[in-house]
């Protein structure tokens, strides 16, 4: 049993960031100066194959659901991440016994070009081109799922400058900041279920946290049609809990200066889970 607080998840949340953002940052600093059928990935695409406890970025969504994605969560959306109730918020891999599963899952429209890195891929490198980078902002995440008595949670706190925002997810029709149609649900699903090694079947998850890639607000958290997203204070207290799964996310949002892309905004997304790290690099080719 464990007594947990927000502020107290906060702190850990950035120690345990601390590292793998420095890494990041003195690694962009020195290369600074030195549907049924999901549509296929951009050329530019280039992703690890679902693995185990590591997230997968190879989820394609079409142009219909990303519009229904955009009107739902009441913003542009690039790319969205889904978090489940497996372990590490991942989707399950094959037919394994015992059950394995990878970690979260971000799912890109047409034009959202992905690319797995690794924490240490310095930006920008061949790949993106260019002589150096202007960082714009940072963004710290951390999702925590829990048990209280008999039933299961989801917590997902962003900071982003000043703005700190956290909501807690639940099983349940009732009120929901945000909640997806069974038609956007069923969409993602079936995307996610096209990965290779997915174990189609069993495939699903509690909510997905929508993203921009060239703006700086925080990503917009919205639940599955059975579940209910609230808001909830930064510095409130939980109450005795089960803590059963956590994960921590860094954002970096940065500018390409030089080359073909000069100019481009693009976005690092990096997750941490089991003490190790995996990126991607996720940019609209054709935005300039």
């Amino acid at each position: 049993m464990l007594e947990v607080s927000t502020a107290a998840i906060a702190r850990r949340k950035r120690t345990a960031k601390l590292r793998a953002a420095l890494a990041l940052l003195g690694a962009s600093v020195i290369s600074a100066t030195a549907s049924a059928t999901p549509p296929p990935a951009p050329p530019g695409t280039s992703v690890v194959p679902p693995s185990i406890s590591r997230p997968w970025g190879g989820c394609r969504l079409d142009s219909n659901t990303m519009s229904q994605l955009a009107t739902e969560t009441g913003r542009p959306v690039d790319f969205v991440v889904a978090y489940s109730s497996f372990s590490s918020a991942g989707q399950p891999l094959g037919t394994t016994s015992p059950q394995r599963y990878t970690g979260v899952v971000l799912c890109g429209g047409p034009s959202t070009w992905v690319t797995s890195y690794t924490e240490r891929t310095p930006i920008p490198n061949t790949d993106t081109g260019g002589d150096s980078i202007d960082i714009l902002n940072t963004e710290q995440s951390q999702w925590v799922r829990y048990t209280r008595g008999s039933g299961g949670f989801h917590q997902f706190c962003q900071e982003l400058g000043t703005d700190k925002t956290c909501h807690t997810v639940t099983a349940g029709s009732g009120a929901s900041d945000c909640r997806l149609s069974t038609t956007t649900f069923n969409a993602i699903k079936t995307a996610i279920q096209a990965g290779p090694n997915i174990r189609d079947s069993k495939v699903n998850f509690v909510f997905v946290v929508a993203y921009n890639v060239s703006d700086e607000t925080q990503g917009t958290v919205c639940a599955a049609p059975s579940y209910a997203v609230t808001g909830k204070a930064t510095d409130a207290i939980l109450p005795t809990i089960n803590v059963r799964d956590t994960e921590d996310l860094f954002i970096m949002r940065y500018e390409l200066n030089g080359g073909s892309r000069n100019g481009a905004i693009e976005k690092r997304y990096c997750t941490t889970a089991e003490r190790r790290a995996d990126c991607f690099r996720v940019y609209i080719q054709n935005a300039l």
